[in-house]
This record gives structure tokens, sequence and C-alpha cells, in this order.
């Protein structure tokens, strides 16, 4: 046999591994550089990024202090002191209150005088306060509740801002309820930042005056911001720009804009710091970059002697066999060979298994056949219960959207009298039935709540510190006869449950909080004589299916539970709770709607509610909060224009309801509008092909043929200038449908104006 000689060049095993692994790393290398250069721009990216995260951050907490001053405010407004006018009574509860506000509560009368201030001692002389718009700058933030801008109170003798809302009582004049917040206690919120050095923050107002910041606060508090700022709140309600701080130095600043409040939050950081950062973080970079290209050419070199010697190795065996001499062949290591032949063992082994298996399959068969019978029937009596909710909450959403367009009447024609009657007592009776109007968009705000039809501002919250703030509020409101304790942690229940902290949960904060109240209610109800309320929230991992239409999907959740210690329910009774208008209360007492608002606002975010009661013993009802990955942002709302409406605005008013559109055309017709009518879509087409002479386009949405959004495509194809505002009493319909201006009815004539001089503003 003549064997092959080697070739003179021929390379080594050896050597061609560590060229195969040198060619791996060049490239790589080569990358990490590239790497390294985009990091240099990057960094700068990223120190932008962790700004604007901080500015939404800080905004949302003091979105949240806000909300929860506007919540304490709306219970102090309905206290049954200020009915019965026992002010003594109401100065008590105002100062229980105070500990879980920004600041004290000042009551004040029509002619200015104090009534409560709980900033200074019980009894002490009260002098009258000027909460005028000459000294004060008020943003309306809805129906009788606004903010001011910062100024320098006199009876405070500080820099201060307040949040008022007016207060009506049947028969009794008007009282105006006021929380004055110094600005320090806005400073606060920076407190727990621990921002570098470089860094600073600050709070803004509406004008862009300086409410507080993070260093000297007391020094600059009611100063402008800088020009620059001011610019770039013009343009957008958040992002970065590159600026100079009010001690001169050069900065790169993130802000966020509060879309309810039309506050701003500002954080900067100085551009020495972040240059330095990046040329520190470069150079980091390529130092590690350096010595894992020379640890990884080590590694090559160590992999290549281990592959090549047991290839070695062989090739001495084989040369040994040729020779005839004893072949002794080294473990190469390699688990393949070695393997190989205890894979028919294992082989065998999976065979006798499988057939175990199949046997015991076969003798379970039958029983497994029963079970899926019992569990195909418990889940076909479920689906007939959920497709009968499901049918009742398509109902319900078709009445509220008519009930709004009756409201929409009603309150129309109640401000078009209000603006021609002076009659004091004729007005107070159109402030009552303004008042009634209220609360029938509030039932109809249920009713959407049950079928799933509202509009939720959905974000990422602290369930935690929504339950603590919220049981505060419900000791103070539930009476001294019930007890409320509040557990954040572990309840061993059906569901298997994860220990502490609580994650984040999808919810908006004051449905929230509203169902929360609701079932407190409920519970408070049930125990006529008093008792126990525990509310317990933890984590909680949903892993067997829904047993109930009602129960939350398979998931991750944090779980809220109230457990009274009241009469508890019968069995007929607790299958019926979640029914729309179902109430066991005297007639006047409840809508039999609070129920079905938690199940319905639970089920739109997608969880879930589950309720147990054992007569005799109490009930618990648990809501399930989808899990949040993260803290949401809110997306930026625009600012609300302050543009007037001219004298002869041409307006197209389009409705399918003859009152509707007459109570429209007669509030357009009194703001001094040149007003058309059309009572469909096509009739709508009709006019504007006849004369197209028009400023904007008012749209019913539900209409019988032609719908609001199909009327809109067909004006955009022919006047695509116009604007067109949608007008509806079922604003969810819309959401996928249309992305343009909308308002809900019903509305006011004021905000009808407000909306059309804002969309004409815009468009001009």
């Amino acid at each position: 046999m003549v064997l092959s000689k080697q070739a003179t060049h021929a390379k080594s095993l050896r050597a061609r591994l560590f060229l195969l692994a040198v060619v791996i790393l060049v490239p790589a290398a080569l990358a990490g550089g590239a790497l390294l250069f985009n990091e240099y721009r990057q960094l700068r990216v990223a120190a932008e990024q962790e700004l604007t995260s901080n500015a939404q951050a800080l905004s949302l907490v003091l979105d949240r202090q806000f909300g929860q001053d506007r919540v304490a405010l709306e219970a102090l407004a309905h206290s049954p002191s200020l009915e019965t006018n026992d002010i003594a009574a109401f100065d008590t509860q105002a100062r229980a209150s105070v500990a879980s506000l920004s600041g004290s509560i000042v009551l004040i009368d029509e002619n200015g005088h104090q009534l409560v201030n709980t900033r200074l001692p019980r009894g002490a002389a009260l002098p009258n306060i000027d909460l005028s718009p000459g000294d004060v700058v008020w943003t309306n933030l809805a129906t009788d509740l606004r903010l001011s801008d910062v100024f320098t109170a006199a009876f405070l003798k500080a820099p201060a801002v307040l949040m008022g809302r007016i207060v009506t009582r049947p028969g009794q004049p008007n009282l105006r309820l006021v929380i004055t917040m110094p600005t320090n206690g806005f400073a606060a919120i920076f407190d727990d930042q621990h921002f570098p050095p470089a860094w600073v923050g600050a709070i803004l107002d509406s004008r862009a005056v300086i409410v507080a910041r993070s260093r000297d606060s007391t020094r600059y508090a009611g100063s402008p911001a800088s020009p620059e700022m001011n610019q770039r709140l013009a343009r957008a309600n958040s992002g970065v720009f590159e600026s100079h701080s009010l001690e001169g130095n050069a900065t790169v600043a993130a802000y966020n804009r509060l879309p309810d409040y039309g506050w701003t939050v500002a954080v900067a950081m100085t551009r020495q710091s972040l240059i330095g950062g990046t040329l520190r973080n470069l150079g980091w970079g390529a130092a590690v970059m350096l010595a894992l290209f020379v640890l990884s050419a080590l590694l090559a070199y160590w992999m290549a002697r281990s592959i090549a010697r047991p290839v070695e190795g062989l090739a001495e065996a084989a040369r040994a066999w040729e020779r005839r001499a004893p072949a002794l062949v080294k473990r190469s290591g390699l688990r393949e060979l070695d393997e190989l032949a205890n894979a028919l063992d294992d082989a065998i082994l999976s065979v006798d298994r499988k057939e175990n298996e199949l046997r015991q399959l076969n003798a379970s068969l039958e029983s497994r056949v029963d079970e899926r019978s019992r569990e195909l029937q418990d889940a076909n009596e479920r689906l007939l219960h959920g497709q009968k909710l499901e049918a009742m909450g398509q109902l319900t959403g078709g009445i509220a959207h008519d009930f709004n367009n009756l409201l929409m009447v009603i309150r129309g024609n109640i401000d078009l009298l209000a603006g021609r009657v002076n009659d004091e007592k004729l007005l107070r009776g159109i402030n009552y039935a303004r008042q009634a109007c209220e609360r029938g968009a509030k039932l109809t705000s249920q009713l959407l709540a049950f079928s799933r039809k509202q509009r939720l501002n959905v974000e990422s919250i602290d369930v935690a510190s929504v339950v603590q703030s919220t049981a505060e509020l419900l000791r103070r409101t539930l009476g001294g006869t019930i007890t409320v304790n509040v557990k954040i942690g572990s309840e061993k229940t059906g569901s298997e449950t994860i220990g502490d902290p609580l994650w984040p949960a999808l919810a908006d904060v004051t449905q929230f909080e509203l169902m929360l109240l609701n079932l407190a209610i409920n519970a408070r109800d049930a125990m006529p004589e008093g008792g126990t309320l525990n509310i317990n929230a933890d984590n909680s991992k949903v892993t067997h299916a829904a047993f109930r239409p009602e129960s939350p999907p398979l998931g991750d959740y944090v779980r809220v539970s109230l457990t009274d210690s009241g009469t508890g329910m019968p069995a007929d009774i607790l299958a019926r709770v979640f029914e729309p208008f179902f109430t066991t209360k005297a007639v006047g007492q409840g809508s039999g709607l609070g129920l079905s608002q938690v199940l319905g606002t639970a089920k739109q975010l997608g969880g879930g509610v589950e309720m147990e009661t054992e007569i005799g013993r109490g009930t618990t009802v648990r809501i399930f909060l989808p899990r949040a990955a993260a803290m949401a942002v809110k997306p930026a709302v625009a600012p609300r224009s302050t543009a007037v409406l001219a004298k002869g605005t041409r307006i197209l008013a389009v409705d399918d309801d003859a009152e509707v559109r007459r109570v429209t055309t007669d509030a357009l017709n009194e703001m001094g509008c040149d007003v058309r009518e059309a009572a469909s879509g096509e009739a709508c087409l009709e006019a504007l092909s006849q004369d197209s002479r028009v400023d904007l386009i008012l749209l019913d949405f539900a209409m019988p043929g032609m719908n609001g959004t199909e009327t809109a495509r067909r004006i955009r194809e022919s006047h695509s200038d116009v604007p067109i505002l949608i007008m509806t009493g079922y604003a969810q319909a819309l959401s996928d449908a249309w992305s343009g201006p909308l308002i809900e009815k019903p509305c006011t004539a004021q905000q009808l104006k407000e909306r059309i001089a804002e969309l004409l503003a815009h468009a001009a």
C-alpha cells in the first residue's frame, strides 16, 4: 500500500483552528470598536432619555398629589355638615382630613369671610380673603373646580397655590372650599429623588412661573422660567432642549406638562457633567474591549490545543496499528462515542415506560370522559350566564346613548333658560334641574361602565398607595362604628399568591377609587350596627380557568380584597348581584349599579371580580387588576384653546334627533352663529353641494343610514379644509372609527362654544 506524503507547506490542525478563532475575533473586535464609537453618541441620547424619564415620573407624582387633593376636596364638599350648616362639625372633619392633604383647608362664604381655616387654631380670628381673578390666576379643571397659579398669599405671607371648589347647598348661599398649598410642600416632591449634584428639578405653573425647585426653592419660588423654557412650552407639551439655568449654567433640560392641570415639571443637568460622563464611559469601554480581545485570543489558543491533541492521539494509534504494535487509544473526552452503547439501553427502557403509560391511560379513560362531561356542562352554564350579562351590557350601552341625547336636550334648554331668566326663585329651580342632569349623566356613566363602553385613562398605578389613601378617606366618611383595616401582603385563597412587594397594576386611578368607594358603601349598608372592613392588597397568579363570567382570565394580577363582618347574602342573591339595577335596598337608597360598575370597569381593564359570602359571616369581594410591566406615561394632551367664537360664524348642524338639533341650533344662535340644519348625513352632503360656505360642520355620530364618521369621510373628499366636530353620547364606539375632534353628550353650551372656538382657531 502506498501512502501519500505530507505536503511541504501544509498547516497543522492546531494552526488552522487558531487561525479560525482569530478570523472570528477580528471582525468581532472591529464591530466592538464601531459599537464603542456609536456608544459615544448614544450616551448623550441615554442621558436625555433619563432626564425625560425623571420628568415624566415627577409629573405622575405631581398628578397623583393633585388627584388626591381633588378626591378629598370632593368628599369634603359633600359633607352632611355643610348641608346642615354645622360649621363646627365641618371644622372637626376638615382638621381630621388635613394629614392626607398637601396644605390646609379654608371655607369661605360669598362675602369672602373665612368660616374655617385649619392652618389656624380653632377659635382664632379669621379675616376676610379676596380670591378674585384680579388677585389670583385660576385654571378651570371641572365644573365648580379650579386650580390657581402660584401667588404671594397675604393671609399666608408666603408663595402658595390654591385648589378651590364651589359648594352648592339647596336653599342656602354657596360656599367656597379651598385647599391652600404652600410652595415648600411642592419642593418636598424632590426630596426622595436623590438627584446628582449637577441636576436640578423645577415645577412650573400654567404661566411658566416657578412653584418649587430641588435647589434654592425658597429663593426662586414665584420667579419666571427661562426664556428658552417659555419658547419650548409654546411649541410642545414635552421635549428636551438646551438652556441655561437661573444660576447661569449651560444645561440640557427635559420637561413634561401635566395634561389635566397645565403645570410643567422640568429636570436639567449641566452640559459639563454630560460631556465628562460620556468621555469617561468611552474610555472604560475601550479598555474593557481590549481586555476581552486579549482574553479571547488566549482562550482560542487553548481551545485549538485541546481539540488538536485528541486528533494527534488518533494518528499515533493508527501508526501503531500499522506497525502491528499494541495500540493504546487514549480517552478523547468526547461523549458521543462513549454514550453510543448506552443509547440502546435507554431506548428499551423508554419503550417499556411508554407501554406502561399507555396501559394506565386506557384504564383511566372512562373516568376522564366523565370528568370532561361535567366540565362541559359547567362551561355551558357559565357561557349562558356570560351571554346574558353581555346582552344586558349591549342593552344598557344603547340606553345610555339614547339617555345622553335626552340629557343633551334637557341641559341645552336649561342653559338657554338660565340666560333669559332673572328671577332668583326660577334660577334656583333651574339650578336644581341642572344638578339633576348631572346626576343623570353620572347614571349613564355607570351604565357605560357595566357595558364596558366608558372611556378609561389606563395607566400603571401603585395599588398600595391608592388603597392607603382611599382607606383614610373611608375612615372619615363611613362613620365611627365601622373599623377600616388595611393589609398589604399575601392572602391564601383559591389563587396562588406571590410575595411582596406589590406589582404595578393597570387601572384608571379615579375609577379604581370609585370601585373601592362603591364596595365600601355596600359593606357599610351590610353592617347597620357597625363592624369591621378589612382591605387587603396582594399579588396573585391565576392558574385555573374562570369558573364564572366575572372571574379573571389566566394571568398575573394585583388583587384587592374587601371583607366585611356584615349580614352576608344567600346564594340566589349572590347569583344576581352583578346584574344592573338589581338591588336589595329600599327604594331611593340605591340604583343597583354599584357592583355592575365595579364589574364593568374590571372587565374593561382585562381583569375580573370574585365574591364569597356566607349568611351571618360577612362578604368578601376581590378585584383583580392586570399586572403592568412598567410605569406608564400618559399621552400629552393639547392645552385648552382660549380663542373667542366670532359673531356670524357659519355652522352646519347635522343630527337625526330633531330635539337635539333644535336645542343645539338655539344655543349656537345665542352665541351669534349663523346656523343651518340637516337631519341626516345625506342631507348634509346635499346642503354642502348647494352652498359650501361654512366655517364648521357639527356632526352627530349615531344616525341611521350614513353615520357621522362615514359622513365625515365623504365631506373630506370634496371639502378637506372644513373643520368637522363630531358629537356623540357613545364615545367608546368612535375609538377605532374616528380619531378627529369630538365632544361628548351631554355638554353645556359653554363647553360646545369653547370646543368650536378651539377648532376654528387651530384651523386658522
